[in-house]
């Protein structure tokens, strides 16, 4: 398998990461609400088997989004705005990681830096997304007006529904299921893309 499809795996790992992370967190926890409560909660290292989800999901996935974002640079047209979003994408990954692994949830309050850099993954998906539609256009033209409505919606759903909603937890998951579908339907046509047609970047 080439190397671009190889790494275009990681858009189908990354959701099935973070729903076995939830299913055995929540399992764990009888009295956690995947309605109710918020995702940080679930990852709360204050309570009991907070670091699992931790370790066994958000950390992962912030490692394969990175991931995907090479694999979408191996395989998308080479142009400015795809570059920048590319960027964008690798450090909504990496911000995703430093929100969870680095400033957890410790207590009844999410904590300035968790939420800061909550927020800065959140201003870099939508950014990359809406910069990759574009280029996106290449993998099938219904990739444009999906990634710009995900691009839209997440950020809309986490910062309006999900905050002044009394069921946080429901809407931050719809927002991570179109971040998830969103992934998963990108890495499809990569992975069924002829060898031929998944070129490498040219070398600087």
């Amino acid at each position: 398998m080439p190397l671009a499809q190889l790494l275009a795996l990681s858009g189908i790992l990354a959701p099935l990461f973070y729903v076995a992370a939830t299913w055995l967190t929540v399992w764990l926890r009888p009295e956690y609400s995947l309605v109710l409560d918020s995702v940080s909660q679930l990852a709360n290292v204050s309570e009991p088997f907070g670091i699992l989800f931790i370790l066994a999901g958000a950390v992962p996935v912030g490692l394969l989004m990175v991931t995907f974002a090479y694999s979408l640079w191996t395989a998308l047209p080479d142009t400015r705005s795809m570059l920048f979003g590319i960027v964008l994408l690798a450090h909504e990954g990496i911000a995703l990681i430093i929100s969870f692994g680095v400033f957890p949830r410790s207590g009844p309050s999410p904590g300035a830096l968790h939420v800061g850099a909550g927020l800065y993954a959140l201003a870099c998906g939508m950014g990359a997304r809406l910069l990759l539609a574009p280029s996106l256009r290449s993998l099938g033209g219904i990739f444009f007006p999906l990634t710009v409505a995900v691009a839209v919606a997440i950020p809309v759903l986490f910062l309006s529904a999900a905050r002044f909603s009394p069921t946080p937890g429901l809407y931050e998951r719809i927002a991570h299921a179109l971040l998830f579908t969103w992934m998963a339907a990108v890495a499809v046509p990569l992975l069924l893309r002829p060898e031929e047609e998944l070129s490498p970047p040219p070398a600087p």
